[in-house]
């Protein structure tokens, strides 16, 4: 067996070169196919745009890019440019042709400001435009405080009535004026400083208003109804409060003589007193008696009365949200309310970093009810410096997942995997929690695996981020040859600028690999290699196996490694990977038998005794 390795690595070598030039052809055949399509000829001009006239003289090729990318692309030449007179000429990343010259190019993408360049073109050239996001308005909630006095008190915001308290406002950002009115209490102004999409709870506590109203008594020599510049107040004998000051007509009228009228003047914070002489009224002869009616028969027993309040029990999760009851703020949850009068509220919960629940509720007075909210975390809202500046550090490696929507593609090579591919998407982000997933490839062309994979961010403050990967899957060989695997590692990452990452892990990994054919296998016609027959008449040539015959018998282990990666941006688009993997203390302190798939006995692509360090190298495309 010894005499023929030679050959069999010649040809191993052959293999894997030509598998790199193919790997090389199919990336620049991409790459081709994605320059002829973005440079390809200009979308026909829409219905009510002009035809663009041809290009007279020297043309030059502008590559036009955009961050984020997608971006529709318009352009003009001439003394006084007008781009969007004319059709989208395409979506960066886009190649546009244009005459020398002055050059004007227009982008736009929804969500963002419209961005506008003046080119001198003289040569070839790239044009990289990093669009700004287009304001997004704020939302400002606005609840009465825990006395209840700003219910129901109106809101004008920056000078325009907008409604009553509670109530919620699309604002636009910046500075807002907020004027608080409400009949007997004082009126309150403030500023409110409010940043795109910011989503901001404000509790509103009005003071009572001095009251700069006096009062009458009136007094009268019998029984008289009292008016007060012609609408009644009250029987005298009255105490009439909240009059305005100045002067005010009091009568005293009485059914059959003639009122009584005065003028009085009510001064602040005092009392007027006045008494009414009324003639006395005409005496009228009595009338007859009515008739008496029969006894009434007894009214039956009056019913017992329902409770009018009723008891909540409220609770969140997570715990400690602030809770308001038809916009009075509560407490924090979990609490418990016993005096909720009976019939509709509206329920609300809130929590920073989380979005707001709202449940309208009907309360039966005397029960007990429990009213529960699953908060949801706010999704990220980044500032496209900063998602710019994440992409350019996105990496399928480490403990920070990618923004949602993103994508990693990344081929490298190494041992013992001599190919590898993986494709990562970012599915979900928030403040500090984020999860992606992906699959990937590897290969020692004796075998070819395949395998799902995920990863969870738990934490990030600053540049430190910390998660959990999980991958498995499994593959199949030449000669009856398959695997199955499973990996979980926990990883920390430190990240320099989004331009740097660091990583260490922590990776227990379990596998089972079959190295030659089943007999069933063998009897339909699967091909063995020579040491799968070789066993059966030498054993003892074969320590590695532990006395299992491999066409019986299926090889299993389990793991733990230490990994290091290394992560550096190229550009926005590209970044460079390498990764070393390792048994910690191996052939030193721990002595680990080498796995059966590793070994060149059993696969001639490998070293005779299994290294337990392997490694990876490669690049990774960001998008």
């Amino acid at each position: 067996m010894n005499r023929r390795r030679p050959a069999a690595r010649s040809h191993t070598l052959v293999a894997i070169a030509a598998s790199s030039i193919a790997w090389i052809g199919i990336a620049a055949f991409g790459a081709a196919a994605h320059a002829q399509v973005q440079s390809g000829p200009p979308p026909a001009a829409a219905p009510g745009l002009k035809p663009r006239p041809r290009i007279k003289g020297r043309a030059f090729k502008i590559k036009v890019d955009s961050a984020p990318p997608g971006a529709a692309v318009y352009w003009d030449a001439g003394v006084t440019p007008a781009p969007r007179d004319y059709a989208i000429a395409g979506y960066t990343p886009l190649t546009i042709v244009v005459p020398g010259g002055a050059v004007r190019v227009a982008l736009e993408l929804k969500g963002y400001r419209p961005q506008e360049r003046d080119l001198d073109v003289t040569r070839p050239g790239d044009l990289l435009v990093t669009l700004e996001r287009a304001s997004a308005p704020a939302r400002l909630e606005l609840v009465a405080g825990s006395d209840g006095g700003a219910g129901g008190a109106e809101v004008s915001v920056d000078g325009v009535v907008r409604g009553t308290i509670p109530n919620a406002f699309e604002v636009p950002a910046g500075r807002r004026h907020l004027e608080i009115k409400k009949e007997g209490w004082k009126t309150q102004t403030r500023w409110v400083d409010l940043g795109d999409d910011e989503r901001r709870t404000i509790e509103i506590a009005l003071e009572r208003a001095e009251s700069p109203s006096g009062t009458l008594l009136v007094t009268a020599d019998g029984p008289a109804d009292v008016y007060v510049d012609g609408v009644r107040k009250d029987a005298a004998p009255a105490v009439i409060a909240g009059l305005p000051p100045g002067e005010h007509v009091v009568e005293v009228r009485r059914d059959g003589v003639p009122p009584w009228r005065q003028a009085v003047t009510i001064i602040p914070g005092q009392q007027a007193k006045v008494v009414a002489k009324l003639a006395p009224a005409p005496v009228v002869a009595p009338a007859a008696p009515p008739p008496v009616a029969p006894p009434l028969p007894p009214e039956p027993a009056a019913a017992v009365e329902p409770p009018r309040t009723a008891k909540l029990r409220l609770v969140s999760t997570p715990r400690g949200a602030d809770v308001a009851i038809d916009g009075v703020l509560v407490g924090k949850t979990p609490i418990e309310r016993g005096d909720v009068a009976a019939g509709d509220h509206l329920v609300s919960f809130y929590l920073e970093g989380y979005t707001d629940e709202r449940q309208t509720i009907s309360v039966v007075g005397g029960a007990e009810r429990l009213v529960t909210a699953e908060l949801r975390p706010q999704a990220v809202a980044l500032s496209p410096e900063q998602l710019e500046k994440r992409k350019a550090g996105m990496s399928s490696f480490g403990a920070r997942t990618l923004p949602t929507g993103a994508f990693t593609a990344d081929l490298g090579l190494g041992y013992p995997y001599i190919l590898f591919a993986r494709l990562t998407l970012g599915v979900l982000t928030t403040r500090s929690l984020g999860l992606d997933l992906g699959l990937e490839m590897q290969s020692f062309f004796q075998m070819w695996t395949g395998a799902l994979h995920a990863r969870l961010q738990l934490l990030e403050v600053g540049p430190l981020s910390l998660g959990v990967r999980g991958d498995g899957g499994g593959g199949l060989g030449t000669n009856g040859k398959n695997t199955a695997f499973f990996d979980l590692a926990g990883i920390a990452t430190l990240d320099f600028a989004g331009v740097v990452s660091f990583s260490v892990d922590l990776k227990v990994s379990t596998w089972s690999d079959r190295i030659c054919p089943s007999a069933d296998q063998s009897r339909n016609g699967v091909g063995a290699d020579a040491f799968c027959t070789a066993y059966a008449t030498n054993p003892s040539a074969f320590p590695e196996l532990g006395g299992a015959d491999p066409s019986k018998n299926r090889f299993s282990g389990a793991r733990i490694y230490t990994g290091l990666t290394l992560v550096a941006a190229i550009d926005h688009r590209t970044s460079f990977f390498a990764r070393l993997e390792f048994i910690p203390g191996a052939q030193v302190f721990v002595f680990p038998t080498g796995r059966i798939a590793f070994l060149d006995k059993y696969n001639s692509v490998m070293l005779s005794r299994d290294p337990f360090y392997y490694g990876t190298a490669g690049f990774e495309l960001k998008y």
